[in-house]
């Protein structure tokens, strides 16, 4: 995926995805991990009425860390 640095001696399983993060040395992700997907954000614009427009979808700009030796077991997700 997009904006991925992946560390020596990994080890990532089928149907894992992985975008804006940096994974560590001798990480292993088993099938059907997800690292670094669009999480939940949201929140309440300044000045607007909480009743008309509650909420608004924050962007996720950050990215996610492993850092080396790290084992996400199958279908784990890890938002950033």
């Amino acid at each position: 995926g997009p904006h991925v640095v992946i560390g020596a001696n990994c080890k990532l399983e089928h149907q894992v995805s992985v975008s804006n993060c940096t994974i560590g040395a001798d990480v292993v992700l088993w099938p059907g991990v997800r690292v670094g997907q669009d999480g939940f954000g949201f929140l309440h614009v300044s000045g607007e009425d909480v009743e008309s427009n509650p909420v608004t979808k924050k962007p996720q700009t950050m990215r996610v860390i492993l850092h080396d030796g790290v084992e996400l077991g199958a279908n784990t997700t890890v938002d950033r």
